[in-house]
């Protein structure tokens, strides 16, 4: 037990001093929106990103291919839409994220985007490692790195360069995607852009997620994902549930308030945190980060004034079309 709080402590002290640090090199992370992320596989699997909003804000939508209902986020810098993630109905899952290294990325786009959805839509695939071993030309995404995931429990990091890709399997029914390369992630460094920061967040995402592996609560792993935020006020924590097809999502810093989209039903509620449910279908355009910002079903009393304003003015606008079409009608018998 002593050993436990020992660690938290440490943690705790680590993850502070990582939130500082960060501070000051948001604008260096800005360009890449998505910050962290995890998977693991357990009694209820979840995958987890924190997700940057500044840049551009996130589309959540859902479209079909072939088989497959694959829900994506995606976001719009410098005029070109980018996939960051998706998941397909049998819990398949990819998340992209551009390696820290203090340039700008120059990574084909076009080709990112194909190369996801064919990860999500591709009937065949049941080895990732086989997978990639099929794709040409993988060298034009060098500089970016794959959180990828296949049920029941296979999941794990693509490192792609310019000379070639490497697939880091994750061990324990776990794995981290943080902006660094892989070979970092247990070893303290010192240098400008990959500082004992991510060190320290690896330990605290490692010892969080095996203690509650078997946990099916969302508000521990909601809390777990929020404490490593780097940009918490413009931002949005994900967590997808693969074997119930769940997406949950919360907005900015508040973790209270969570969102659910259902990709079989392809529809969108208020899951926690809300007054009442709210429940309706997912436009084929998507849902956007700012929408689901800008909504607030918690005020239940301004909800109910606002319909009942709406109500009132048809209302007025009925009856005033009705007295002009009597006057009109009378205005006709008279002549």
């Amino acid at each position: 037990m002593i050993q436990k709080l020992i660690l938290i402590f440490i943690m705790g002290l680590s993850l502070s001093l990582t939130n500082d640090h960060l501070t000051q090199k948001n604008q260096q992370v800005l360009e890449d929106q998505i910050e962290s992320g995890f998977i693991f596989f357990g009694e209820q699997s979840f995958y987890g990103l924190n997700i940057n909003t500044a840049p551009g804000e996130l589309r959540f939508r859902i479209i079909k291919s072939g088989a497959f209902r694959v829900f994506l986020i995606e976001s719009e810098i410098n005029d070109q839409i980018k996939t960051l993630a998706g998941l397909n109905n049998t819990g398949r899952f990819i998340a992209a994220q551009t390696l820290l290294n203090g340039t700008q990325s120059s990574v084909d786009i076009n080709y990112h985007n194909s190369f996801m959805l064919n990860f999500l839509t591709n009937d065949n695939i049941t080895n990732i490692p086989q997978w990639l071993a099929t794709k040409e030309n993988i060298q034009r995404l060098s500089g970016e790195k794959y959180l990828a995931a296949v049920l029941p429990s296979q999941g794990g990091i693509i490192e792609i360069t310019d000379t070639t890709y490497d697939f880091f399997a994750g061990e324990d029914n776990f794995e981290v995607l943080l902006p660094i390369p892989y070979e970092k992630y247990t070893v303290k460094q010192t240098d400008q852009f990959d500082g004992p920061y991510y060190y320290g967040m690896y330990q605290f995402l490692e010892f969080e997620i095996l203690e509650n592996i078997n946990n099916p609560n969302l508000n521990t792993h909601f809390a777990m994902a929020h404490r490593i935020k780097n940009n918490p006020t413009d931002s949005v924590t994900v967590l997808f549930s693969p074997y119930r097809n769940h997406i949950y999502i919360t907005i900015n810093n508040d973790p209270s308030k969570i969102w659910m989209i259902n990709v079989d039903g392809a529809t969108i509620e208020t899951y926690e945190g809300f007054d009442q449910l709210h429940k309706g279908n997912l436009p084929a355009i998507g849902i956007t980060s700012k929408d689901l910002s800008i909504l607030n079903f918690s005020n239940e009393s301004l909800m109910v004034g606002i319909i009942f304003a709406t109500i009132v003015i048809l209302m007025i606008i009925g009856v005033a079309v009705f007295v002009n079409v009597r006057r009109q009608n009378k205005d006709k018998r008279a002549g």
